[in-house]
């Protein structure tokens, strides 16, 4: 037996460049409605017949991998495609967001670390009134809320990333730790472009060392793989059902 997909999907990572996609589709729209599944993945080639990618999507700030738009009009999967059990697609997906939501916030630290060590260079070869700047305590104080940042973020990540190692043991997928890191990591990364450029000021806002394309993109990955919002969701969720365990 083969299935049936018609639709369409955009906001699709790398999806320009792919040989192969695994599309979520709805298969039991019963289930959907008392939300109890009813969505499958499906492993496919992008030139099977009825598989048509409609073009990149723009985005403020390059995030690794250009985003794209694709449509389906009766593109035929055999059953034997199927990943995983049939009508749990979903958990399926959670669990490779939850990778990706993981991976955004260690990308973060080497993003800050960058606006860190450009930062001290900068502050202290920048003279004003015959002193480096970097000895102006609005300087220091900048410099060592960075540090400080990607020390909590750093530690944070590397926690959450052994709990996930232990998932095959355990059975238990850190979702809430998953959550903070990212909403922590992405937007404190905003705040270290910020302060980065304050610190270099003008010279800021060339570009000259990229803190410009920097903060454009520390402001992108606050999007992906869930919000913010979605994220302090998803940490009270875990919360209220007894996932209070730090």
């Amino acid at each position: 037996d083969d299935w049936i997909i018609n639709g369409s999907k955009q906001w699709i990572t790398n999806s320009p460049y792919a040989d192969y996609a695994v599309i979520f589709a709805v298969t039991n729209e019963e289930m959907v409605k008392q939300k109890k599944g009813g969505i499958s993945a499906f492993f496919v080639e992008t030139d099977a017949p009825g598989y048509t990618f409609d073009g990149v999507l723009p985005v403020m700030g390059h995030t690794g991998g250009d985003c794209g738009s694709m449509s389906f009009d009766n593109l035929r999967v055999s059953a034997d495609r199927l990943v995983g059990p049939l009508d749990n697609g979903f958990q399926i997906a959670m669990f490779g967001i939850s990778e990706g939501r993981l991976s955004i916030s260690a990308n973060c630290i080497g993003m800050c670390e960058y606006a860190l060590d450009r930062s001290l260079e900068y502050s202290q070869q920048r003279m004003r009134f015959g002193s480096p700047i970097s000895e102006y305590q609005a300087i220091q104080f900048m410099l060592a809320d960075m540090a400080i940042d990607i020390f909590t973020m750093k530690y944070m990540v590397l926690q959450t990333a052994a709990l996930v190692e232990e998932f095959p043991k355990t059975g238990r997928l850190p979702v809430k730790e998953i959550s903070i890191a990212k909403a922590y990591a992405v937007e404190k990364t905003q705040e270290c472009y910020d302060r980065a450029i304050q610190v270099h000021g003008g010279m800021g806002l060339t570009n000259e060392l990229t803190l410009n394309e920097g903060f454009r993109i520390a402001r992108t990955l606050r999007i992906p793989d869930g919000t913010g919002e979605i994220q302090r969701r998803t940490i009270a969720r875990q919360m209220l059902r007894g996932d209070t365990a730090f």
